[in-house]
């Protein structure tokens, strides 16, 4: 194997290692953000609960809204 093709090869394996990283670094920002997305998705449905639940005691109904 000559010096050219055995730079040929490290160079692939330096890409191939960097391509290997970005994907696992995209990997986790995807996670994070599936988390975030949980974490409001929580959030809006105990805000409606506690709306719901306030109408209720006050004995409100969806005309009382307009």
């Amino acid at each position: 194997m000559g010096d050219q093709r055995f730079h040929q090869l490290l160079n692939a394996l330096g890409k191939a290692y960097a391509s290997a990283d970005a994907g696992s670094e995209q990997r986790k920002v995807a996670r994070e953000r599936e988390q975030q997305r949980a974490q409001w998705l929580a959030e809006r449905e105990a805000a409606i609960l506690e709306i719901v639940d306030l109408m209720h005691r006050h004995k409100l109904g969806l005309d009382d809204l307009a």
